[in-house]
């Protein structure tokens, strides 16, 4: 059936010809402002407002209007490190300049407690140069890196203790340092990533290596791959793989990479543009960066979309359909794959091009009368596979063509699990979801 399906998707058809950049770079309008973070949770960019080199306060861009925070809070000068604390929905703010800790909840504004402390012999170390923060998903925590290793758990900063000592800062040649490339959590492998170093020696080389942490295994150093240095570091939710951008080598030249499954920095792009620093929508897969004239945007021109569409039953049933890992979308060239989730060792997945007609039938179609009391069709079954459940999901995986026709091309899905006394039919279906074809580089 799985070849069934494949053939399904081939059969859209598609013509082998040049295409233009995936990535692009669109422009915000609004107030004088630096990106700060995105609030995936209320939905919206909060940015630093400056006039010249002075903080004017913090502003929030909801997608249509810019509205005006505060003046309480001076986040500009050196030695600011920010995260956005998911699991809490606050943003927190290590002022390494003070040595304060900082969160704002999109009201309030609170020094929640004292910075880490630099150790006493790398206190010389410019304030930027040391902290490195980002949210770990699976622990809930925010990470911090400064030669020591942190978590905070809305209290205190707590240290981490791992199997190994993390990444040096301070070097034994003087007053001089490492200054690190940003550090990122990925969540295809559940670990935190810091990427690259150079040193601050007047022409020293760019060290493209790269450093994962993960409780059980400590810092882990992986080698060096390039060439890139500066600008942002983030994980892209859609692709499921870490991005850096402003990556530049000695011809000035200037681009995004990704950091792919064996630990090596791929070209994803070439860009004529900078990106220093910014904040990521996991919600819309964006990145906003500052630029000399204002706020850029850096999106795709053929995005992935995978998402939900309509109940599949009433009450709705436990179990889902869902992608099998971050970036297992349908990227033209690549392997799309989900997963069913099943109390039994069988389910099924239909696909189609439709949601409002199959043959004859309109859609959603009742299956009440089949059985499956309270649930529905949603999706045209143009093909169905069956998959072998194991662990509570049964994986279903389709490659799809290397072909530019299929960009853009909408299909959905819906999964039926085997669940015996559940209803008459012992069958229960999934919410149905919406998925588009897209290019991942």
């Amino acid at each position: 059936m799985i070849s069934r399906v494949a053939s399904w998707f081939s059969a859209v058809g598609f013509a082998s010809v040049g295409l233009p950049a995936q990535l692009t770079q669109s422009s915000l309008a609004g107030p004088t402002t630096l990106p700060a973070y995105y609030d995936d949770v209320r939905d919206v960019l909060v940015c630093w407002g400056v006039s010249g080199s002075t903080v004017s306060g913090m502003w929030e861009f909801d997608g249509a209007n810019w509205a005006f925070l505060t003046t309480s809070f001076n986040p500009l000068h050196s030695g600011k490190s920010v995260a956005f604390d998911r699991g809490r929905g606050v943003l927190v703010v290590v002022d390494q300049f003070y040595g304060d800790t900082w969160e704002w909840d999109g009201a309030n504004l609170v020094n929640v407690g004292p910075a880490p402390v630099v150790p006493l012999a790398n206190q010389w170390l410019p304030n930027s140069y040391n902290f490195h923060v980002a949210y770990h998903e699976t622990r809930q925590r925010v990470m911090l890196f400064s030669e020591s290793f942190y978590e905070w758990d809305g209290a205190s900063w707590r240290p981490v203790l791992s199997a190994n000592t993390p990444p040096v800062i301070a070097t034994p040649f003087g007053p001089t340092f490492y200054r690190y490339g940003g550090m990122t959590y990925d969540a295809r492998l559940d670990k935190m990533v810091l990427c690259g170093r150079i040193h601050s020696l007047p022409n020293s080389p760019v060290e493209t290596k790269s450093w994962e942490w993960d409780p059980a295994t400590g810092w882990v150093e992986y080698p060096a791959s390039g060439p890139l240095t500066g600008g942002a570091v983030w994980f892209d939710e859609h692709r499921g793989v870490v991005l850096k951008a402003r990556t530049i080598n000695s011809n000035g030249y200037h681009g995004v990479y990704y950091r792919d499954t064996s630990r090596a920095w791929v070209q994803l792009q070439s860009t004529d543009f900078d990106v220093f620093s910014g904040c990521y929508d996991r919600n819309a897969n964006r990145f906003f960066f500052a630029t000399q004239t204002g706020i850029g945007i850096l999106h795709d021109v053929h995005p992935a979309a995978f998402g939900s569409h309509a109940p599949g039953c009433t009450p709705a049933s436990p179990w889902n359909l869902t992608l099998s890992q971050p970036g297992t979308r349908a990227w033209i060239g690549r392997t799309f794959a989900v997963e069913v989730g099943t109390p039994s060792t069988l389910a099924l997945l239909a696909m189609g091009f439709s949601d409002q007609l199959f043959q004859s039938v309109q859609l959603p179609f009742d299956l009440t009368a089949a059985g499956l009391t309270g649930c529905s069709l949603n999706v045209a079954p143009d093909a169905i596979a069956f998959g072998a459940g194991s662990a509570g999901s049964a994986a279903f995986a389709l490659a799809i063509p290397n072909g530019v026709g299929l960009l853009g091309t909408t299909f959905f899905q819906q999964g039926f699990a085997l669940a015996p006394g559940a209803n008459p039919a012992g069958l229960v279906a999934t919410d149905s979801v919406r998925a588009t074809v897209g290019r991942f580089q």
